[in-house]
C-alpha cells in the first residue's frame, strides 16, 4: 500500500528545496533579534531556513602572518628600498667617465650601453612610482591604486620569466599576491575603513599593532 506523505515529509522536502536555492550572501548590519549575528541568505523570508554567522568574526585573509593591507605595506616598502638603491647605483655607473687602471674593469665600463642603462633606470623609476601608488591605495583603501601596484608586480613577473630569472619571478609573483587578494576583499566588503579594526592582523616581527 502506498503511504500518503505526511506534513513532516512535506516540510523536510521543502527544506531541502530551500537549501538548494540558498545563496550565501552576507548582509552586513542586520541583527537577528538584537543578537550579534547577521543573516546569510539574502532571499530568506521570515520562517525560512537561514544561516547565522557572528558579525564580529574575522573574514579577511592572512598573508604571512599579516592581513593583506599590512602585507602590501611591507612588500612595497621592500620594493621601494630596492628601486631607490638601484636608481642611485645605475645613475652613478652611467655618469662614470673615469679611466680605470684595471683593464678588465675598464672593458666592462666601456661595454655598458648608456641608452640601455637609461632605459633600465626609467623602468626602476616607474616601479618606484607604482610602489608608492600601491602604498597610497592600501592606506586609503583605494582599489584603483591597488590595481596599479598589482599590475606592476605582474609585469615584473612576466619580464623576469622572459629572461628566465625564475627566482625574481617567484618573488614578484608573491609580492603581487596580497594586492590581488586585498582588491577582492575591498570589492566584496570584507575590508573597508569601517571594519578594518576588526580585520587587522600584524605579525610582531614586521610591524606593531
Amino acid at each position: 500500500m502506498k503511504m500518503e506523505p505526511t506534513i513532516e515529509d512535506e516540510k523536510a522536502a521543502a527544506a531541502r528545496t530551500n537549501a538548494n536555492k540558498t545563496k550565501l550572501v552576507v548582509v552586513d548590519g542586520n541583527n537577528i533579534d538584537g543578537d550579534d549575528y547577521v543573516l546569510v541568505d539574502k532571499n530568506a523570508r521570515h520562517g525560512d531556513d537561514y544561516v547565522l554567522i557572528d558579525k564580529n568574526a574575522r573574514r579577511a585573509h592572512i598573508c604571512c602572518g599579516c592581513d593583506t593591507r599590512n602585507a602590501i605595506f611591507i612588500v612595497n616598502i621592500i620594493s621601494v628600498c630596492f628601486y631607490l638603491l638601484a636608481i642611485i647605483s645605475f645613475s652613478l655607473i652611467t655618469g662614470d667617465g673615469l679611466n680605470y687602471d684595471d683593464d678588465h674593469v675598464q672593458s666592462v665600463m666601456d661595454a655598458l650601453d648608456r641608452t640601455r642603462m637609461s632605459l633600465t633606470i626609467s623602468i626602476f623609476v616607474v616601479g618606484l612610482i607604482c610602489n608608492i601608488t600601491a602604498i597610497f591605495g592600501a592606506a586609503y583603501f583605494n582599489k584603483i591604486a591597488i590595481t596599479i601596484g598589482a599590475m606592476w608586480f605582474l609585469f615584473e613577473t612576466i619580464r623576469s620569466l622572459c629572461f628566465y630569472d625564475i627566482g625574481s619571478a617567484i618573488m614578484t609573483a608573491s609580492f603581487c599576491y596580497p594586492h590581488a587578494v586585498f582588491f577582492f576583499e575591498l570589492k566584496n566588503g570584507v575590508m573597508s575603513k569601517e571594519n578594518y579594526p576588526k580585520e587587522k592582523v600584524c605579525c610582531d616581527c614586521c610591524c606593531s599593532c
